[in-house]
């Protein structure tokens, strides 16, 4: 069965055909504004333009100075990946990625800027679920345990919260989440995988936008972490997923791989108008997702450039 999979969404029908597919999964999304753009954190770019000899020694220094000069601004971080987060949130090169929980707040990332040449968007889908399960995660969480003379499965701590939205209720993950990332960023990691950052909101923008950050283990390209942690044997189908769906709004609901790990949607330059109708009637715009002095001025931005 195929593992990645593009979805080429052409008009409103096709939407609420995904809308339906995807409810009930454990997907996180994000949503980019050129379909073209590969999937890369803003560090991946940076070190592909200025190489760096070693990125971990980079990275710690980057944090020490934000957490030391932070204090003088009457911000105080608890833990390393805690500022690295907030370094993220305010727009550092990290090796993060951000994602979201909600298919609806990616579909906004994805249309958020209005272009006078057409141009498809995209939207990202990785699943969850597959992320806990991978084997670089799931071994690092079995000799967490066993710290505590406990083996149990991360399958068994995983759950889902109220309103189809995750959470990761037990709150022993959530630490392991944390301990793992400060480990990694003290201590470094040869391997490749994903850690998801699905800890609790620590701004209201997180909060709003139901923000989930995704943690490469290495250094190396994001793609590459991730289609470790997904089983993806050729990384090029991250970029160029191998089944291409052209008619989505006609495909039977039982005809979509059940073992998709991985989706790209790919909406039509013509769909502009339709994604900007479906974001208005769920009261989505500038203001809402950046509840902020930010979010009102681009609101007012955002209505006076609407047509």
């Amino acid at each position: 069965m195929p593992r990645t999979v593009t979805l080429r969404i052409k008009n409103w029908r096709d939407f609420t055909k995904v809308l339906y597919v995807m409810r009930g999964g454990t997907w996180l999304y994000r949503g980019q504004e050129n379909a073209e753009w590969l999937l890369q954190s803003s560090l991946d770019r940076e070190l592909k333009e200025r190489p760096i000899d070693v990125p971990a020694e980079s990275e710690r220094s980057s944090i020490d100075l934000f957490r030391a000069n932070s204090k003088l601004l009457g911000y105080s971080w608890e833990s390393d990946i805690d500022a690295l987060i907030a370094m993220q949130h305010h727009e550092a090169k990290t090796r993060l990625m951000d994602f979201s929980t909600s298919l609806m707040v990616a579909l906004f990332f994805a249309f958020e800027e209005q272009h006078l040449k057409a141009t498809e968007r995209a939207i990202f889908a990785v699943s969850f679920n597959a992320l806990c399960m991978s084997d670089p995660l799931r071994l690092r969480y079995e000799k967490y345990k066993m710290a505590d003379k406990l083996r149990i499965l991360l399958s068994e701590r995983i759950k889902l919260g109220r309103g189809r939205s995750i959470l990761v209720e037990d709150v022993d993950f959530r630490k392991f989440v944390s301990a793992t990332a400060n480990d990694m960023i003290r201590s470094g990691c040869d391997e490749e995988g994903i850690l998801p950052l699905y800890t609790a909101a620590n701004n209201k923008r997180q909060l709003a936008q139901a923000g989930v950050q995704l943690m490469p283990f290495s250094f190396r390209p994001f793609v590459e972490n991730l289609a470790v942690a997904l089983e993806i044997d050729n990384i090029k189908e991250i970029d160029n997923p191998s089944v291409v769906v052209s008619d989505f709004s006609h495909l039977p609901i039982d005809k979509v791989p059940d073992q998709t790990v991985f989706i790209k949607m790919v909406f039509d330059s013509s769909m502009e108008r339709d994604a900007w109708d479906i974001l208005d009637q769920a009261n989505i715009n500038p203001f809402t997702i950046y509840p902020d002095l930010i979010g009102l001025a681009r609101s007012l931005q955002h209505n006076s450039g609407r047509k």
